[in-house]
């Protein structure tokens, strides 16, 4: 078997992109590493990167680390487990923007800590603003 990792595009508009993440451990294939969860290439209009407005999020049994996709990865924060839901907000200040380095991509990543029992379950909900 392998992980459940489903990406559904609530709102991919002009300016604004919403994704929900659903995530499943099958208890056998571990972590996930450098998750692909946001592909500013497939956007519709396309954008060269995104800066994060809101995220949402409930994991039970793991925590996420979300990251700027580049040569080096960098992090955004780390998503605890919770069995309720959690919000990030910063839209009142027009969001957390890409700051990776050499070899941006604009795309954001998922990796999990502590995702290995088949009861590891999650969403996480990413508000993102386009940027061309």
């Amino acid at each position: 078997m392998a992980n459940t990792v489903t990406l559904q595009s609530i709102i991919d508009g002009p300016k604004t992109h919403v994704v929900k993440i659903y995530l499943a451990s099958d208890g056998a294939a571990g972590e996930l590493t450098d998750q692909l969860v946001v592909d500013v290439s497939l956007l519709l209009p396309a954008a060269t990167k995104v800066s994060i407005e809101k995220v949402q999020w409930s994991l039970n049994g793991f925590d996420a680390i979300l990251e700027w996709d580049a040569t080096t990865d960098v992090q955004i924060f780390t998503l605890g487990a919770s069995a309720s839901t959690s919000e990030l907000d910063f839209t009142s200040f027009g969001g957390i923007p890409n700051n990776a380095g050499v070899g941006i991509t604009g795309d954001i990543l998922l990796t999990t800590v502590g995702f290995t029992a088949t009861s590891d379950t999650g969403v996480i909900i990413l508000t993102c603003r386009k940027n061309t």
